[in-house]
């Protein structure tokens, strides 16, 4: 299963202080179980994890969403090793 993950938010500009949430970005071909335990893994060391099918990001990417855009410049991936996630990323155009 190809499962990619990206850190956004004030992790990832690294202005975050004590009180910043850290916010993740989980994406895979379809959200099952391994996922989702995949997510509160990371939820247990204090995360925030959003869970999205590739197919949704592409659909948000393709109709211009804010979210993308916010991905995209200041996005830290932590693994895409199937490239989804970058393809998606990268290929939006606001």
């Amino acid at each position: 299963m190809n499962i990619s993950s990206i850190i956004y938010g004030s992790s990832a500009r690294h202005d975050n202080d004590k009180y910043s949430d850290k916010d993740m970005l989980i994406a895979s071909t379809n959200i099952d179980e391994h996922v989702k335990k995949l997510a509160k893994s990371h939820e247990a060391t204090g995360w925030n994890c959003a869970l999205y099918t590739f197919d949704k990001l592409d659909s948000l990417a393709k109709s211009g969403s804010l979210f993308i855009q916010h991905l995209r410049q200041e996005g830290v991936e932590v693994n895409d090793s199937c490239g989804k996630l970058t393809k998606i990323i990268s290929g939006f155009a606001a």
